[in-house]
């Protein structure tokens, strides 16, 4: 993994908490996501959003089951 993928990893899931649509032209699965604790938020995001629920940050945390992700979406989102 190169700090490069983790920063497109980054940018893909701010993309989709800032604009829900942008799920539909993102062509990817959880498991080509090189950091494990993206493919969790990127997964948990589409489940949502997939469901009709607006996301957010806050929304994707309270969704989220493990904590230590919760954290991570924090700090990656502040």
């Amino acid at each position: 993994m190169t700090d490069t993928a983790v920063d497109y990893e980054r940018s893909v899931l701010g993309a989709i908490l800032a604009d829900n649509s942008q799920v539909t032209n993102i062509n990817l699965l959880p498991r080509d996501f090189s950091v494990a604790t993206h493919a969790q938020i990127y997964e948990t995001a589409r489940r949502l959003i997939g469901a009709g629920k607006a996301t957010d940050a806050l929304t994707l945390a309270d969704a989220l089951e493990s904590v230590t992700v919760r954290k991570y979406l924090q700090q990656i989102t502040v």
